[in-house]
């Protein structure tokens, strides 16, 4: 399962082409990337055994709340060494893109675990500000993965 979680966990990221390549249908893309990263490691939590170099978790949160893209393979780095022409995300992840598949793809590992540290991930913001910056559609789908955790 090693390999496949691997491929899932990259195709959740992955940046759109050169030449529009990659750019239909990202959103839908991705969330059917999280999710069977979900179904493969399902109720796994932390004892994911030969995955554990992969941080599955720590990169899921990753998408799930944004900031720069870190490539941790050599494959991964020659894979998208070629951007695309017309639409230009720079170095940082787009949570638009990432966020739902992410975040169910968490959910379903964390199924039942009761893991808090996962849990206290998905928790909605605590003020107002911060609450400004989370979609509608993605504080629902933290809150029912909070629940399933």
């Amino acid at each position: 399962h090693r390999h496949i979680a691997e491929v899932l966990l990259a195709e959740i990221g992955r940046p759109p082409g050169p030449e529009m390549e990659y750019c239909t249908d990202r959103e839908s893309y991705s969330l059917a990337a999280g999710m069977a990263l979900g179904m493969v490691c399902l109720g796994l939590g932390s004892n994911m055994i030969g995955m554990s170099d992969l941080n599955v978790p720590d990169q899921l949160y990753q998408y799930m709340v944004g900031g720069h893209k870190h490539f941790h393979s050599r494959i991964q780095r020659e894979k998208h060494k070629s951007p695309s022409y017309q639409i230009r995300e720079g170095d940082t992840i787009n949570v638009d893109v990432t966020c739902p598949g992410a975040t169910l793809a968490l959910a379903m590992i964390y199924l039942k675990t009761n893991n808090r540290s996962v849990s206290d991930w998905l928790r909605a913001p605590d003020t107002m500000y911060l609450l400004d910056f989370v979609k509608p559609e993605f504080l629902l789908l933290r809150t029912l993965a909070r629940c399933l955790i």
